[in-house]
């Protein structure tokens, strides 16, 4: 049973130039990510904890399952990365394209969602309990510096960073004001 489809939208006229449905065992409950790189579209099924390496030209899907809760993919330095929850901590996951296999895996993300965004040699990720961005390594995945954004005051509302992208000469925040 398909349940969606991903789209190839051509960038200059806004055409949609190829479809490719995606079945419904591909989508969970609370959503699914989306990355493209190395070849693949990928796409994460959250609440499965199940990422799939979809080649879109002939509609062939692997995949592989790496326990926890997942964000959304970014494809970075030749490999893809993944925020994984596992019920008490948040974790930074490479992942070998070819294989599947998890090749690094850090106890480095505070936060239990969020996702990365890879530039300038880096990989950037949101931390919102600190107020930071934080900056990785993509060789080792140890943290690199983390920049502080917001300075918390007593009875202010808190601030949820709910997107993160790097590009023109930036890395990139959305917030919103929780009330």
């Amino acid at each position: 049973m398909t349940n969606g489809f991903v789209l190839r939208v051509d960038p200059v006229s806004g055409r949609v130039v190829a479809r490719r449905p995606l079945p419904s065992w591909m989508f969970g409950s609370e959503g699914e990510g989306l990355a493209v790189g190395g070849g693949f579209v990928w796409v994460t099924n959250a609440t499965a904890a199940r990422v799939y390496r979809l080649d879109f030209r002939t509609g062939e899907a692997r995949s592989a399952r790496f326990g926890g809760f997942l964000s959304r993919p970014t494809f970075g330095f030749g490999r893809l990365w993944l925020c994984k929850w596992d019920g008490e901590r948040g974790l930074m996951v490479r992942v070998d394209p070819r294989t599947l296999r998890n090749e690094l895996e850090r106890d480095a993300l505070p936060a239990e969602t969020g996702h990365f965004a890879v530039g300038f040699g880096s990989l950037w990720r949101h931390d919102v309990p600190s107020g930071t961005v934080m900056r990785f390594s993509p060789h080792s995945g140890d943290p690199d510096g983390l920049i502080p954004l917001l300075k918390r005051r007593p009875g202010a509302p808190s601030l949820d960073v709910s997107s993160i992208s790097t590009g023109a000469g930036a890395v990139w925040l959305s917030l919103s004001a929780e009330s």
